[in-house]
């Protein structure tokens, strides 16, 4: 797939896009567990602990994914 082919889908197809890309990394983490920066694993950890301290607010992905979908509904309005 091309990135033109991507931008003619709706907003919302995007979207669903990413979400099962996303979720296509998460099935498959173990595999992938050495592609991730050392730098990037310092931050994700620095934000588990300080969310795990109560420093840091957090909305759960089906919160933000509700929160996406009705914005890009408003949006194509």
């Amino acid at each position: 797939m091309q990135l033109h082919q991507l931008s003619q889908l709706s907003v919302q197809d995007r979207l669903q896009a990413m979400e099962l890309l996303w979720q296509s990394f998460i099935d498959t983490e173990n595999e992938h567990a050495n592609l991730i920066p050392a730098w990037h694993q310092q931050v994700i950890n620095d934000r588990l602990n300080r969310m795990q301290a109560g420093q840091e607010n957090s909305n759960s992905w089906q919160e933000v994914s509700l929160r996406l979908r009705e914005a890009t509904k408003k949006s194509d309005a």
